[in-house]
């Protein structure tokens, strides 16, 4: 019987090449195989592959150098196939569009040499350079343990948290913080074709009751920088309570109707060109109290897998109190 039956394996970085190879044979020998990277067209293949040949494959996109973002994957790991058992290292940090060899530029060759690994790494990790052999740490939690037990000092350093290289700014209610560009991600001459297009008639990805959304740019399409999705409200009236995020920011643009947006202060009647900027740990709201159709733009910044969080909220109903609490704390929701 194989060494691997029935353990979770999850491999890093498993949209393709080495980690998709590695994602595949773990499969064949029995294990319920973690797809995990940040192209989900390219993770959707490898899966679809995985199940296809009778193996055992859920897929996750998360960036591993976010707390908030490897905690909501252990959570989500943890609820499909339980604790992971076995952890495969193999992604890596680059500022370059994953792509094959041949379609990279002498430009974002050099880029891809001599960009520091802060993204998996941390700040203070060498350059990274070529690797052709993936690091393997095992066992990895047991259940209901946080995610910092087991991405210990002991794990892989692409697992610990970057340091600030300047003391953060205390963020002031009304008042502006000083800003300075961010070291340069792409270090390229000319420039690259990577820009995304969606067509207006692309259909949304999810269907609600209340209406529709679409994922215009999602967090794993964005290395994490940012969210930014159409909420589009057809009826029945329809919205969440007053809550606040503490990892993440969350503004609204109205695009046609009305919807009102709650400040922490007070409920607003925001029609088309409104706007609402809510930084971390600010109280908001909004709601279709009409039920008359409405549109509006939410960007989440920086990016969060806020999809998982708007699909279960299609089955928060049957949930018990215990799971419906940790689905709002794994998504960073805390209710006023």
């Amino acid at each position: 019987m194989s060494s691997l039956k029935d353990k979770v394996a999850l491999v890093t970085g498993s949209s393709r090449g080495i980690g998709a190879a590695i994602a595949t044979l773990f499969a064949d020998q029995g294990a319920k195989v973690v797809i995990h990277g940040r192209d989900i067209a390219a993770m959707s293949a490898v899966t679809a592959r995985i199940k296809e040949a009778g193996g055992r494959a859920m897929q996750v996109a998360a960036d591993v150098m976010r707390f908030a973002d490897i905690e909501a994957m252990r959570h989500e790991i943890e609820q499909e196939f339980g604790p992971v058992g076995l952890l495969v290292a193999n992604a890596g940090g680059s500022p370059v569009r994953p792509g094959p060899v041949e379609q990279i530029s002498e430009e974002d060759w050099r880029a891809e040499r001599h960009e520091p690994a802060r993204t998996r790494y941390g700040a203070s990790a060498r350059p990274r350079t070529w690797h052709a052999r993936p690091s393997i740490s095992l066992p990895m939690t047991r259940p209901g343990s946080p995610a910092s037990s087991w991405m210990s000092p002991a794990a892989p350093s692409w697992s610990r948290r970057p340091e600030r290289r300047t003391a953060p700014v205390a963020r002031q209610p009304g008042k502006e913080t000083a800003m300075s560009y961010p070291d340069p991600r792409y270090r390229g001459d000319k420039g690259q074709i990577s820009a995304r297009y969606r067509a207006a008639g692309q259909q949304p990805e999810l269907m609600m009751r209340s209406g529709t959304a679409s994922y215009l740019a999602a967090g794993a399409t964005t290395n994490g920088h940012f969210g930014l999705y159409r909420w589009d409200m057809t009826g029945p009236p329809s919205g969440p309570d007053p809550h606040f995020h503490k990892a993440i920011s969350e503004s609204f643009f109205i695009l046609c109707g009305t919807v009102r947006l709650y400040t922490g202060e007070r409920w607003i009647d925001a029609a088309a060109g409104d706007f609402l900027h809510v930084p971390e740990g600010g109280v908001h709201a909004f709601r279709n109290e009409s039920g008359a159709p409405a549109s509006m733009l939410i960007l989440f910044a920086p990016g969060a897998p806020r999809e998982a969080y708007f699909e279960g909220l299609a089955e928060i109903g049957q949930l018990s109190d215990e799971q419906r609490t940790d689905f709002f704390l794994r998504h960073d929701t805390y209710w006023v």
